[in-house]
């Protein structure tokens, strides 16, 4: 699926430099493939060939040239600004770039960009020239390609996401797209994955994959083995199924809290569901005669209760959660400033978001830095202000519950 977007106006604006200008520069690009054929015939080939005449060690290496204009590459780049303004640059010296860490079909999209202010390829490709932007600081690009990903990021887009921003180390959209895997594995693994043996891994050893172990099974066993990688996945793939009866599903929730107290519902209410699903502790040592009421309502619905300058914390003692997000039940007014942490081990904190007298309103999700893991402790701390018990409201966290 390709997708497509441009930005016309940075581009009209660089375009006036080149007018009259030759193409003196050229981009070269040199990708290094294994060739399997290789081994069995060198002679007459027409790329370079390196190491030794073993099958899976014959390695061609492709070469490509883009010529273009100097003054578009500069006005775009601050990178290439810097490096053809001097001549202490090689490539300043030779008029010519050697691009060795990205595909040709790459270069050419970033090229056509400068050219044409218009991006087109498949979700993994921008990733690429995504990375290839930023590479050479030419923000718009980079910005552009991102938003087009996200926009075609879904659970069935979502594994060649995942498996090109993992190439890339591109740590915010790699989250992004594991999330979709892990919320709609039905969708997202549905077919064999182009995905390595290692991330293949990562995904099932995760706990947090939202899918019934039967329904699992059933889906490995409908994958086509003859696919290209096949030999690298089965391992993995028969290894879970052996172990996969044991395996608990990860559920996603817009309401954490809820949802263990729906479970301990289900459960038959067995021992005491506050203290032991979850302990709710507070800074404020005054609360009233409707103290234990008060808990259990923090405890299950999250309730915060005149909640003004002070904390209260969440801890999760047998579960964890992948953040998504959080949102509240009602409006918080722009007079109230607050924190919201979230940590492994109850010691090291993670600020995942931060407000600062400024409305919230009910049901939004709130923007967020997602810690890298799955955490156990939530802390609401209100710095100025109050949110005011008239409104009963609620503190959701959005997220994955592991499963194990």
């Amino acid at each position: 699926m390709a997708i497509e977007a441009r930005d016309l106006g940075s581009a009209s604006g660089v375009w006036q430099m080149c007018i009259g200008k030759e193409c003196n520069f050229t981009l070269v690009v040199k990708e290094c493939y294994t060739d399997p054929e290789a081994a069995r015939s060198l002679e007459g080939s027409d790329g370079a060939v390196e190491g030794s005449a073993e099958l899976s060690e014959v390695k061609r290496v492709k070469r490509r040239e883009f010529k273009v204009w100097s003054p578009l590459l500069t006005g775009w780049s601050p990178v290439f600004e810097r490096m053809l303004s001097s001549d202490n640059y090689v490539e300043s010296r030779e008029l010519q770039v050697v691009i060795s860490d990205f595909a040709a079909e790459a270069v050419e999209i970033f090229v056509h960009f400068l050219y044409a202010g218009v991006v087109k390829g498949t979700p993994a490709m921008l990733v690429q020239v995504a990375a290839l932007a930023d590479k050479y600081q030419v923000s718009q690009l980079h910005a552009l390609c991102l938003e087009s990903v996200m926009k075609a990021l879904t659970p069935e887009t979502a594994c060649e996401i995942f498996a090109a921003a993992d190439h890339f180390h591109m740590t915010s959209l790699r989250g992004e797209a594991l999330e979709k895997i892990l919320i709609r594995p039905d969708k997202a693994l549905q077919a064999r994955p182009n995905l390595s043996a290692k991330l293949l891994e990562e995904i099932l050893d995760s706990g947090l994959l939202c899918i019934e172990y039967t329904a699992l099974v059933s889906m490995f066993r409908s994958w086509d083995t003859k696919k290209e990688g096949g030999d690298l996945l089965q391992p993995v793939i028969e290894a879970h199924i052996k172990r996969a009866t044991a395996r608990k599903p990860g559920e996603h929730s817009r309401n954490v809290l809820y949802t263990l107290w729906s479970r301990y519902e289900k459960a038959g209410k067995n021992g005491a569901f506050l203290g032991n699903w979850v302990v709710v502790t507070l800074d404020q040592a005054e609360l009233g005669a409707e103290n234990a009421n008060w808990l259990m309502d923090g405890a299950r619905y999250g309730r915060l209760n005149d909640l003004s300058p002070g904390w209260i914390k969440w801890e999760l003692p047998h579960s964890a959660v992948r953040v998504l997000g959080f949102s509240f039940s009602h409006d918080i007014h722009n007079t109230a400033s607050l924190e919201i942490l979230c940590s492994e081990d109850g010691v090291a904190w993670h600020l995942a978001s931060a407000c600062k007298k400024q409305c919230i309103k009910a049901r939004t999700l709130l923007a967020c830095k997602k810690p890298p893991g799955p955490v156990k402790f939530f802390k609401v701390h209100v710095l100025e202000g109050m949110i005011a018990s008239f409104f009963r409201t609620n503190f959701c966290i959005h997220g994955i519950l592991q499963g194990g």
